[in-house]
């Protein structure tokens, strides 16, 4: 290009492209002089300097749209550098066209058009995941926001769908569910660290990825996570996919989602060629309770595979549908051990009196088993004339048929058994944990029998001591006080739930505070013992330990954590608070348990310091601090505790339902309700409970209680914290005081 030519492209450029085209005063002159700018500027394409051609095609590139048609003529042109050049302008245009990128995204990455039109699709993918990256405070390391991302992703998938690996689609997923690689040097290269906002306008390019077998399973999951109730669609497709798996998340969906509308598709399901596939769709329909799905599930008590007609009496079992007594009955002559066990078990929990008979025959049964199980619900039934059964039992040397026994003996209230059963305790020679006669000492013992107990206190087996202390606590043996304290010194044991220190507290036993303070001030005394002594003395409310506690903590020792935090919760000991905000900094669930500490200790001092927590990278922490903010009613707290219903933990998620129910943070209603719908029962569960302390009982659907059950079960334990909270929601939902305290023994044993 001549400098004539450099000189008339400048002046028109300086005219008519300084200003936007769309503003041509659309004279001929203008259009005219704008034609022939775009001619040069197409010309200059070919220029034998690089700057040139790059300035040309960059000029070219910001006039837009309006001279695609004028551009696409270059594409005859015979010089190939032209028409290289021609095609990236038209490619570029193309994507600034369809993909509106955010002014904080493009001040850090300018070249990004021009990327994304580029032949490369590995880089392309480099883009994709330089502006997902995050730092430790969740923000964006190139400035991009929520539409950028799903508008690179939507780019990704346009360009190269067939392209796309599983790791890549993966990502997607991870993303659209509020993912995000974390970059800093604490944590593993390519860890996602969840809690961002959800990206729902990527869930028509993740539906694409169902008919990948290889991502089907994570492609499933996200919709369900993202869409919650509005994936109801995409579920009742999913519940006749041809993949086994694909079936039996579909129908975790329903029951997550409460999909009562689904329940003709489950009753379809109970003749799936899968045995799991029908399991999980009886225990489901079991879960929504469709009356039309009994008559249907009663068949399955029939069905040729054993698993099947198991899981059918669990299911009336579990559910206590009495109408199906008569044929359960049926199953007590079953073929497999394991079903008539079931059936006998079964009819147990749903009190079938009419049963006695048939099961009084089973005694005779070659089956310890179905012996014991036959024992247990004779037992239940109040039949004392088998005491003899159970007492011959008592002498097998299966450990099951033995609990059966002890157990049976305790229900129908078998005194004269009592020494049988002191004596097979006596000459237990086994270790482990033997959990068989506890329960049925506390029924069958008295004041009376104080002597031969504490005897036991001096067994060679540290859990028959322990569960001993426990009965003497229970039976109010006071004498028995100073031989407990004895056992605290025992380096094992169950920590929190100590039955020595339970027992203690129950006993009210003041007097043994001297010596359980000589026990936590030797230090030759191994360090578990020092931490049960603590937690002994904070339940008697001895508040002269709490020097001997601080200067506990001050060993740094993690073993004793636990104990030290639940003795300062007890005795109320304000003064511990320095010395807890410095367990923090040790990480792990030591911080965890310290910042749940100074919730229940009500130091709002530290409110700041925990709110900063919420975004550490262990999801122990960020439960605990968001736990103890709802404790300590941090009301600006709240913008944080709403971001972390979205976190990948879900300890983080329920705790942080939990601890905005406590905050009456009523503009987390909606996102509570959300969270009805979550993969997880047990933080389904914390969201009901927030929501009911938050009065709105009446607005929830169906099966919130057996939901919010799910905060006492042991599969879900993090450690008997959400216990009170769980059952103050259910005294608020009308369910008896019998069944709670029933719900809560369980969970702390």
């Amino acid at each position: 290009m001549g400098a004539r030519a450099a000189v008339m492209i400048a002046a028109l450029i300086s005219i008519s492209f300084a200003r936007d085209p769309k503003q041509s005063d659309g004279t001929c002159d203008s259009i005219k002089q704008e034609k022939e700018g775009v001619r040069l500027l197409i010309e200059a394409l070919g220029d034998d300097d690089p700057e040139k051609r790059e300035w040309a095609t960059d000029k070219l590139i910001e006039m837009g749209k309006e001279i695609v048609p004028q551009v696409r003529t270059a594409l005859s042109i015979d010089d190939p550098e032209v028409r290289f050049r021609a095609q990236r302008v038209l490619d570029i245009i193309a994507v600034r066209d369809r993909v509106v990128l955010s002014g904080s995204l493009l001040k850090n990455c300018p070249q990004i058009y021009k990327e994304l039109a580029g032949v490369s699709f590995e880089r392309k993918l480099d883009i994709f995941h330089k502006i997902i990256e995050v730092d430790g405070s969740r923000k964006s390391l190139c400035g991009a926001t929520d539409d950028d991302i799903t508008a690179v992703v939507g780019e990704l998938i346009l360009s190269g769908e067939k392209e796309l690996s599983r790791d890549c689609k993966e990502t997607i997923c991870f993303v659209c569910n509020g993912g995000r690689p974390l970059t800093i040097e604490e944590i593993p290269e390519g860890y996602m660290r969840f809690g961002h906002a959800k990206l729902p306008a990527l869930l028509p390019k993740i539906e694409t990825f169902l008919d990948d077998r290889d991502i089907c399973e994570l492609a499933f999951d996200t919709i369900v996570d993202v869409a919650r109730r509005k994936a109801i669609p995409t579920v009742m497709r999913v519940l006749e996919h041809e993949e086994k798996e694909m079936r039996l998340n579909a129908i975790a969906a329903v029951e997550r989602l409460k999909m009562r509308d689904a329940t003709t598709r489950l009753i379809g399901l109970l003749g799936d060629d899968d045995r799991s596939v029908r399991r999980e769709a009886m225990y489901v329909l079991g879960e929504l309770r469709p009356v039309e799905s009994t008559k249907e599930i009663r068949r399955m008590l029939m069905d040729e595979d054993p698993l099947i007609r198991r899981t059918a009496v669990n299911f009336f079992a579990f559910w206590r549908i009495k109408e199906a007594v008569g044929d359960i009955r049926k199953l007590l002559k079953d073929r497999e051990e394991e079903v008539c066990v079931g059936a006998i078990r079964a009819l147990a929990r749903l009190e079938a009196k009419e049963a006695i008979p048939d099961v009084r025959e089973l005694l005779q049964s070659p089956s310890e088993s179905i012996q014991s199980a036959a024992l247990g619900f004779l037992g239940k039934m109040g039949a004392k004339d088998i005491a003899p059964h159970l007492v011959k039992l008592m002498g097998s040397g299966d450990d099951r048929v033995q609990y059966a026994a002890v157990s049976g003996l305790g229900e129908i209230g078998a005194v004269e058994a009592l020494p049988g059963i002191m004596e097979l305790i006596e000459k237990w020679k086994k270790e482990g944990h033997p959990p068989w006669f506890a329960p049925t000492l506390r029924k069958l013992c008295g004041k009376e029998d104080a002597p031969r107990l504490m005897s036991l206190l001096d067994h060679p087996n540290k859990w028959v001591r322990l569960e001993i202390a426990g009965v003497l606590g229970d039976i109010g043996i006071r004498e028995s006080g100073s031989k407990i304290v004895d056992i605290l010194k025992d380096e094992d044991g169950y920590a929190r739930t100590h039955p020595a220190v339970a027992a203690l507290d129950k006993l009210k036993a003041r007097e043994t505070i001297p010596a359980i303070m000589n026990i936590l001030n030797d230090e030759r005394m191994g360090i578990k013992g020092r931490g049960n002594a603590a937690l002994a003395l904070g339940k008697l409310g001895a508040t002269e330990a709490i020097p001997s506690i601080i200067a506990l903590f001050k060993r740094s020792d993690d073993a004793i954590v636990n104990e030290l935090c639940d003795a300062v919760i007890a005795l109320n000991a304000t003064e511990t608070v320095p010395e807890i905000i410095k367990l923090i900094e040790r990480g792990g669930r030591v911080s965890e348990r310290a910042a749940m500490t100074l919730g229940w200790l009500g130091a709002k001092e530290t409110a700041p310091r925990l709110r900063n927590l919420l975004a550490n990278i262990d999801g122990d922490i960020r439960g605990g601090a968001a736990y103890a903010l709802g404790l300590l009613g941090a009301r600006e707290a709240i913008p944080d505790l709403m971001l972390s219903l979205e976190d990948e933990e879900d300890t983080v998620r329920g705790r942080a339902a939990l601890a905005l129910g406590k905050l009456q943070a009523r503009e987390a209603m909606p996102a509570l309700k959300e969270l009805l719908y979550d993969r997880e029962i047990w933080v389904r569960g914390t969201a009901v409970t927030a929501l009911v302390e938050m009065g709105e009982k009446d607005t929830l659907p169906d099966g919130v209680i057996h939901d919010i059950k799910a905060l006492f079960d042991t599969e879900y334990w993090f450690g008997n914290i959400e216990d009170q909270d769980g059952a103050d929601a259910l005294r608020r939902l009308g369910v008896c005081e019998a069944e709670i305290t029933t719900l809560m023994r369980d969970s702390s044993e």
